[in-house]
């Protein structure tokens, strides 16, 4: 699981784009077959990409989180982006 450290909101008019992608972008964040993270510290929220392939992908839990499953302490929102033009598999 990757970590973001809190940001100051006085830090952030005097970034540039490099900057600012350096802070906020979470690359690889979907990679089939796995399960890639990133905690924020400052809002303690959990960004993570699932993208199952061929078997079912398990949410592990991490050190960060504290609990003896993810979502023992957490809510989670989830945003299905679906690429492709064939018929959704659900």
């Amino acid at each position: 699981m990757g970590l973001r450290h809190a940001t100051n909101p006085d830090q952030i008019p005097g970034m540039d784009t490099t900057e600012l992608r350096e802070r906020y972008l979470v690359p690889g964040l979907f990679q089939a077959g796995t399960v890639q993270a990133s905690y924020a510290h400052e809002d303690r929220v959990v960004l993570a990409g699932i993208t199952p392939a061929a078997e079912p992908v398990t949410m592990p839990t991490y050190p960060e989180v504290r609990s003896e499953y993810f979502f023992e302490h957490r809510e989670a929102g989830i945003v299905n982006v679906r690429t492709g033009c064939g018929p959704a598999r659900w």
